[in-house]
Formats: C-alpha cells, structure tokens, sequence
C-alpha cells in the first residue's frame, strides 16, 4: 500500500515526493519515512484522492486498507458513477500544452484542463486537473 501512495504523489509531483537532500543517501530517506509526516498531494485534488493517498500512507501497515477495502474506494468508484471521454480530456491537455509553449520561450510546467465529466451528467462539473510536467 505505502508504495502505491507513493508512486501516486510521485506521478503528479514529477518528482520523489521526500526533500531532495534524501535522494542520494539511503539512510536519509529511511529517517524521512520513519521520523517524518507522510508525504501528501499537492493541493487541488479532491477530497477522495486526497483520502485515497492518505489510506495509503498511514504508517502502521495493519491500520492502512487491504487492496479489496481500496477497489471500493469512493476515488475509484467516481470514474463509473461518473461519464469520463478520456480521449478527449488528453487531447484537450496535448493541446493547451502546445499552444503554452509555442507562445513562450520556455516549456510549460503545468497545464489546467477541465475535468471531463459528460455534459449529460446532471453533476456539476468536476474541478480543473493540473497535469505538471517534470522538472528539468
């Protein structure tokens, strides 16, 4: 469980989530896991994905959820309650992107896009998702 919310705040961070001074020493990073907060998502992600990591990363292994407690998880479950045209929400984030960097000299390091809930959904619509790009 722990590496999946790991990974997870990775991903949307691009970059390990722990103080850069931890990276090249094993020893460091350990004393970070063990002694430190739990890394957490950035802020702007809902309530449930915030949950979701947090579940994760609670440092007692038998208090974290198993994977069949996680797969019911309200962050897993909106995309079936919910009308998601990923296709689209991709091409609308490769496009923003683009159009970013051809206006400036520098690439992008995060983009907005709004979420792409269906327009028939009688939910309001979802927040925008921040998609960053890795450092240099």
């Amino acid at each position: 469980m722990w590496s999946l919310g790991l990974t997870l705040i990775e991903f949307v961070m691009g970059r390990y989530p722990y103080p850069p001074e931890t990276y090249s020493n094993v020893f460091a990073q350990l004393q970070a896991i063990v002694h430190g907060d739990p890394p957490t998502l950035p802020r702007g992600y809902s309530p449930a994905a915030d949950d979701f990591v947090a579940a994760c990363l609670r440092r007692i292994p038998e208090h974290r959820p198993t994977y069949a407690q996680l797969l019911q998880h309200p962050f897993l479950l909106a995309p079936e309650i919910e009308s998601v045209d990923m296709r689209a929400w991709v091409a609308a984030a490769l496009a923003k992107r683009a159009a970013s960097s051809s206006t400036s000299s520098s690439a992008p390091t995060s983009s907005t896009v709004s979420s792409p809930a269906s327009s028939s959904s009688s939910k309001a619509p979802a927040p925008p998702v921040t998609i960053s790009a890795p450092p240099p």
